[in-house]
């Protein structure tokens, strides 16, 4: 449903761009990039709007679902990459 599209974009941009309330996630994002071996990895993450997607579409899996399916763990991941990098190109034509 729209909700969990909704929510994919969100994580991501929570993930990406959002700063948070009194700051709190960047100052996350910034210890997990600065991290010695997590710092590449997540850096990679949180530069590709469609692998960030991917993990958001995963994890809005996750959350909702009762019963687990590796086809549809899949699906929904493949969508949240769809969903987050549309929202991001979107986003980047409105800036413009």
């Amino acid at each position: 449903t729209i909700f969990y599209l909704l929510a994919m974009f969100a994580l991501g941009m929570l993930m990406r761009n959002v700063a948070g309330a009194f700051d709190l996630i960047d100052k996350a994002r910034i210890a997990l990039l600065g991290h010695q071996w997590l710092g590449p990895f997540a850096y990679k993450l949180l530069s590709c709007s469609i692998c960030s997607g991917f993990w958001c579409g995963i994890a809005i899996y996750l959350l909702e679902t009762n019963f687990f399916s590796i086809r549809e763990l899949i699906i929904w991941g493949l969508v949240g990459s769809a969903v987050v990098f549309i929202g991001d190109e979107l986003l980047a034509l409105r800036k413009d």
